[in-house]
C-alpha cells in the first residue's frame, strides 16, 4: 500500500507528464496520469493560480496526428504512422476564460496537477497569441 503511479510516453523524457496546448483562447491540458480524483491549476504570466475543469474530448495533440495521418503528412523521415484513434480522453482539463482572450503576446503558461495518491507534475510552457 505504499505506491506511486508515474507515467512515461514513448519517446518522452520521463519529466515529461503532460501536453500543454493553447487554441482560439482556450487552454487545454492533457496531464497523462490525471484522473478523476487530479486537481490542476494553471497559473499565466506569474499571475494567480485557477482551477482548470476537467473535460471529456479528444486531446488535441492526438487530433492533430490524427488530421496529419489522414492527409498523407505523415509518415515523413523519422516519423511513422500513429494508429491513434480519435476517442475522448479521461484525462484533460481546459480554462475557458474572458481573461486568457483578452490575452496578446508572449504568454507564460505554468500547470500544475496533483492528486491525493501522490502524483505531482508541474509544466511551464510558452506560447504567443495574437489579436487578430
Amino acid at each position: 500500500n505504499n505506491y506511486r503511479i508515474r507515467f512515461k510516453g514513448i519517446g518522452l523524457d520521463e519529466n515529461q507528464q503532460m501536453h500543454i496546448a493553447l487554441q482560439d483562447s482556450v487552454l487545454t491540458a492533457n496531464i497523462f496520469a490525471g484522473s478523476e480524483k487530479t486537481e490542476v491549476l494553471v497559473q499565466i504570466n506569474d499571475g494567480p493560480w485557477h482551477s482548470m475543469t476537467k473535460t471529456n474530448m479528444v486531446s488535441p495533440n492526438v487530433a492533430l496526428i490524427i488530421e496529419k495521418n489522414k492527409a498523407d503528412f505523415l509518415p515523413t523521415p523519422g516519423n511513422r504512422v500513429l494508429p491513434l484513434r480519435n476517442r475522448p480522453s479521461p484525462h484533460i482539463w481546459q480554462l475557458k476564460d474572458k481573461r486568457i482572450s483578452n490575452l496578446s503576446g508572449l504568454l507564460k503558461v505554468r500547470i500544475s496537477a496533483r492528486d491525493p495518491f501522490g502524483f505531482s507534475a508541474t509544466q511551464e510552457q510558452w506560447f504567443f497569441q495574437s489579436q487578430d
